[in-house]
């Protein structure tokens, strides 16, 4: 069976795969990046305005901001929203 085609086996399949940590850098670079989608190009649900349906969050944005290690929650977050969004507007 191909994975890409059965929604439950590619969702086991992405949790299953291990990422070793071989150390952390210095928190003084935990920085995100910058030069993603400008944020006056999406809506208040994370949807570009100017391509309906196509939804940006995490590192996806432009936005430069001393995180000090607790991107993973940004990241968290507008993932959440940007996929609530995106299953609201799926499901209209």
């Amino acid at each position: 069976m191909d994975v890409f085609n059965d929604p439950v086996l590619l969702a086991k399949s992405i949790k299953s795969i291990k990422i070793p940590l071989n150390g952390t850098g210095p928190i003084q670079t935990a920085i995100s990046t910058s030069d993603g989608v400008k944020l006056d190009s999406i809506d208040e649900n994370f949807m570009l305005k100017r391509q309906p349906g196509v939804f940006c969050a995490s590192e996806m944005l432009d936005w430069d901001a001393p995180t000090w290690g607790y991107l993973i929650t940004t990241c968290m977050a507008t993932g959440r929203m940007a996929g609530k969004c995106a299953v609201q507007f799926v499901c209209k």
